[in-house]
């Protein structure tokens, strides 16, 4: 090989190694980019889970004051059940006393 050989080889050379290194530089900073976006994201998520568990918790929270409500007024009815009945005893006892 001659000299001009060897320029244009290690020209070559050079200029892969320049497009090589661009190359790098670039995927380093997509994946510098990707990280930053996985931090974010996984924070945002972080956020999103700690809402729904509030969420669930409050949701949870009125259930629990709808039973107990729900149990008030079954006692309610129950009683105004048999009160209702002592009332309609009463009443029909006294129909029965008033027409013998």
């Amino acid at each position: 090989m001659n000299t001009n050989d060897d320029q244009q080889l290690k020209s070559l050379h050079s200029k892969d190694s320049i497009t090589l290194r661009i190359a790098i530089q670039k995927k380093d900073t997509l994946i510098e980019s990707m990280k930053t976006e996985i931090s974010e994201l996984q924070t945002r998520l972080e956020d999103i889970e700690y809402q729904n568990k509030q969420c669930l918790q409050e949701i949870q929270n009125q259930l629990s004051e709808v039973q107990e409500a729900n149990v008030r007024l079954v006692e309610d009815n129950e009683n105004y059940q048999i009160l209702l009945s002592e009332k309609v005893f009463a009443l029909n006892y006294s129909y029965l006393l008033l027409t013998r």
